[in-house]
């Protein structure tokens, strides 16, 4: 048996270089994603299944849990948005997407896996620099990827007897 991996934002990008390798190494991957993945990933229809998600939305991603119904081995939270520019220049609405995506987002897919995964379960979430560094013009972004940073860290405690 196969081991199962979700890999969110596998759309475009880090998430779809990620989902395409892990299929070549032979896992089943389930992609969560707002847009449809290109076509690439589909010429696998035995390893690889996309579920239209917006993981803003606890809702949907609860609903996309359900309709994977099985266990799972890996979690890859990679779904992310940037945007660069000076704090002054961001509106709430600007804000609220990069925070919602890139915490929230990962938050809400965090919770629902985990009662999906057994022990010896693996969750990685792909961050960035600016999760460890101030770096000029990301103030937003990088307050979602400290955030992450934190999160990811202290999570990994609460579960490392898992």
């Amino acid at each position: 048996m196969c081991k199962v991996v979700v890999v969110t934002g596998c759309s475009y990008g880090l998430g779809l270089e990620i989902a395409d390798r892990l299929i070549d190494e032979g896992y089943f991957v389930y992609g969560l994603s707002r847009s449809q993945p290109p076509q690439k990933l589909y010429s696998y229809p035995d390893t690889f299944m996309w579920c239209e998600c917006d993981i803003t939305n606890a809702e949907e991603v609860k609903a996309a849990f359900q309709y994977i119904g099985t266990h799972i081995d890996v979690l890859v939270n990679n779904a992310g948005v940037f945007e660069f520019g000076s704090f002054a220049q961001f509106t709430s609405k600007m804000i609220d997407k990069i925070i919602d995506v890139n915490l929230k987002g990962a938050m809400y897919v965090t919770n629902e896996a985990l009662k999906w995964m057994p022990s010896e379960s693996r969750i990685f979430f792909i961050n960035s620099v600016s999760g460890l560094y101030e770096i000029e013009n990301e103030a937003i972004y990088g307050a979602s990827k400290h955030a992450l940073t934190a999160f990811a860290g202290t999570l990994g405690k609460e579960l490392q007897s898992r």
